[in-house]
């Protein structure tokens, strides 16, 4: 499970929260804005769900994921999977950290796997790690020596398979000798066997299915600054700090990019984007990017993102998936925040998007009612 606290604990400590009362002091003696920080907390349930789950509410096949990690005679290594991009940087991260530089990430033709609905790091990670394993292991049963002489040979060779690693420089070695050959020696003994046709195929192809055990349980805490214009009811997210807990980070840049994406989509649905249709007909009205705005580059502030791991108990790796978790804390928390600086209105709830022109009718609508109270006071 997530830890929004200790994700909460380290976001308030990088946003400098006990700092804002003084910089919200010095915005209001410069400019009439009105300035807020808030913050949201949540747990997703991500990586879909095991397939006796889904099969109970209707569906009609398992949504398991398959790899295929296939060597070839050059030493080459093709991993095959059905999960797109920007998930298979886990994978060839994982797939790499393996094999080395032979790995050739596929990229993808879906007709070519066996299972393929959409995943993430959650399922394909853990997918493509069992058959990394299992050509190991096919590389650690084929003997240290490459020309074994009779059924004697062969089961000392057998025997000595239980002792022999191997390492991330992608060599199989026998522990505790000196012993040791290269990745592309063993994969040219695994399509040259000849004494040991009996107990094994020629090549190292493997294959894999994966059905996730449980949901995995991402989460975290976000926290948005912003500044209101009442004058023209423009909102400035002036600073945004996000803590996420999205399990083992096997590549940093890529959750970072996600993160960072996530974002940007969150802050758009928040403040910006919005289908309008004619009442009447039901035409839609914001058909074109010249009706429908989307968020741009300065509609972002530089953003402060770094994690929180917890693992999760029962996926490879402990990984859980970050691919929706920018866009699901993102919204609530910039909504927050325009409430909250509004609340000196009375204002309690913004619908989103909080376009300029909504915020503007809230204020003077607030403003109004407060003078014809005042009136009705005196």
């Amino acid at each position: 499970m997530a830890t929004p606290k200790a994700c909460l604990a380290k976001a308030l400590e990088i946003a400098d929260w006990n700092g804002f009362a003084k910089r919200k002091e010095d915005l209001q003696g410069r400019a009439a804005s009105c300035a807020a920080s808030d913050f949201a907390t949540y747990v997703e349930a991500c990586g879909l769900a095991p397939s006796r789950i889904v099969q109970s509410l209707g569906a009609r096949a398992g949504i398991f994921e398959s790899a295929t990690v296939r060597v070839h005679v050059t030493g080459d290594v093709t991993v095959l999977i059905g999960t797109h991009q920007p998930w298979p940087g886990s994978r060839d991260n994982l797939c790499a950290d393996r094999f080395g530089e032979a790995v050739d990430p596929d990229r993808q033709d879906r007709d070519r796997v066996s299972a393929t609905p959409i995943r993430s790091s959650s399922v394909s990670v853990p997918t493509a790690r069992d058959p990394s394993l299992s050509v190991v292991r096919v590389g650690s049963r084929l003997p240290i020596r490459s020309s074994p002489r009779g059924p004697r040979s062969q089961r000392t060779c057998w025997r000595r398979a239980r002792a022999i690693s191997f390492s991330r420089t992608g060599a199989f070695a026998v522990q505790g000798t000196d012993r040791a050959k290269s990745f592309g020696e063993v994969v040219g003994a695994a399509y040259g066997l000849v004494n040991f046709r009996d107990v094994l195929e020629p090549g190292m192809d493997e294959k894999a299915f994966y059905d996730p055990v449980n949901f995995t349980f991402p989460g975290g805490a976000h926290i948005a600054e912003v500044e209101i214009d009442p004058e023209c009811g423009s909102v400035d997210l002036v600073s945004y700090v996000a803590i996420d807990d999205v399990g083992t980070v096997i590549n940093p840049m890529i959750v970072a990019g996600q993160l960072h994406v996530g974002i940007a989509q969150g802050v758009g649905q928040a403040l910006l984007e919005n289908c309008v249709y004619d009442e009447t007909s039901g035409q839609m009205l914001s058909a074109s990017f010249m009706d429908y705005c989307m968020p741009r580059a300065d509609n972002m502030p530089n953003m402060k993102i770094a994690t929180h791991s917890t693992l999760c108990t029962h996926t490879s790796y402990g990984v859980k998936g970050c691919g929706e978790v920018g866009t699901i804390g993102c919204p609530a928390t910039v909504i927050n925040a325009v409430v909250d600086a509004l609340a000196h209105l009375g204002v309690s709830h913004v619908d989103m998007p909080a376009t300029p022109s909504r915020i503007w009718r809230i204020i003077h609508n607030r403003a109004n009612q407060l003078r014809q109270q005042n009136r009705r006071g005196r």
